[in-house]
């Protein structure tokens, strides 16, 4: 059996419930899940098992920016960037309530109605019904996560009766990372040796001290967390900072220094504290320590922004699910291409590592692909 999307297929083995996934060639993780059936995806029985509230009859096709039918102020259409809280707020996000205000527009010369899927699960859904003014503008609000992936169908129907659907959403952090340094004010030593710990509730932080980034983490590319699994957004935990700096710079007289240190996570949040030390090398008191002035900051740019993106092929029999299912990978998997051959990256068989949490839509649907039992899905999150 494989899961399959697009040009890429990866195999599942369903008698043990084992999980994999797949990336494109641009690194660009686009990822699976599946559920073990046992169900003949020919019979009646798969049909009736796989019915939901979706208008299956007409699933319409992926929408892209070349159509210019819609258009959101502050999303790309079927992209999910990862984002930080000061970029948020800019977009739409209010973190008093955890609301996100959507805005954007449609072509009223072209665009007969408009579905958001914000409240459950189901398009026909009333509630998800967006209204739009004679100029075509809307606006919608879902609920996020402080730290997470939040993804939101849109469908829209044009007045020729065509269906197209797209995503828009955000892999956000929204918790700030963590800084404990504590430095004298005045010391005689001619070296200043920097003893703290740096940490973020994801993996992938970084620490950097006057300019200089002293440690990186590795990225897990965790986004969701679940309690239950008893895994943590950030296996590797707090960083030991150990570095020296040299006071010592004006040929043995006093002289003062402005220590800067700051932790930036993966999606630009950042902790950044000031410590004025001034060196002496003939003073002889007791020198008084402080934990550093925090300096007001504004979020930077992410260490890395890898972006999820979602599968823009207009033929007619695309289709796209409203329902996702959340799984964590449980073991290792070579990657296929459409023809079943291994996917290889820099003369290698491209492998895949278990731990990773995916999201997919289609509730893993089974269909049939050159004669085998596949599984549909399109991604929703990295």
């Amino acid at each position: 059996m494989q899961v399959v999307n697009g040009q890429y297929a990866v195999p599942v083995d369903v008698t043990s419930g084992k999980i994999v996934f797949t990336s494109d060639e641009a690194g660009k993780n686009e990822l699976y899940t599946f559920k073990v059936t046992d169900v003949d995806p020919d019979s009646p029985a798969a049909e009736t098992n796989d019915s939901d509230d979706s208008d299956n009859s007409n699933p319409g096709k992926i929408d892209s920016e070349d159509l210019g039918n819609i258009s959101f102020d502050h999303f790309e259409k079927n992209e999910i960037d990862f984002t930080n809280i000061d970029d948020a707020k800019e977009d739409g996000y209010d973190p008093l309530t955890g609301n996100w205000n959507v805005t954007g527009s449609v072509d009223p010369d072209k665009v007969a109605s408009l579905i958001a899927v914000v409240q459950g699960n189901s398009e026909n859904d009333p509630a998800n019904l967006i209204k739009f003014d004679k100029d075509g503008n809307f606006k919608f609000t879902f609920k996020a996560p402080e730290t997470g992936q939040k993804a939101i169908q849109y469908i829209y129907t044009t007045k020729d009766g065509e269906k197209y659907r797209g995503v828009i959403g955000a892999i956000v952090d929204f918790e700030t990372t963590t800084l404990n340094v504590e430095l004298p004010t005045i010391t005689n030593q001619p070296v200043l040796h920097i003893l703290g710990t740096a940490n973020d509730n994801m993996s992938g932080y970084s620490v950097i001290i006057d300019g200089n980034n002293i440690f990186t983490q590795r990225n897990t590319r965790e986004v969701n967390s679940y309690p239950e699994s008893g895994q943590s957004l950030n296996p590797y935990g707090p960083y030991n900072i150990n570095y020296d700096v040299n006071l010592d710079d004006n040929n043995g007289r006093p002289s003062d220094h402005i220590i800067t240190i700051k932790v930036v996570d993966q999606v630009g949040n950042v902790t950044k504290k000031k410590f004025n030390v001034h060196y002496d090398p003939n003073y002889t008191g007791q020198p008084e320590i402080t934990s550093g002035v925090d300096m007001p900051t504004t979020s930077e740019q992410p260490i890395s922004k890898p972006r999820v993106v979602i599968p823009t092929n207009n033929s007619s029999d695309t289709e796209v699910s409203t329902d996702t299912i959340t799984l964590i990978l449980t073991h290792n998997a070579f990657v296929y291409d459409g023809d079943g051959n291994v996917v290889i990256t820099d003369g290698k068989n491209t492998l895949l590592e278990k731990g990773n949490t995916i999201s997919a839509w289609h509730k893993g649907q089974i269909t049939t692909l050159a004669g085998r039992s596949t599984f549909k899905s399109v991604i929703t999150s990295m």
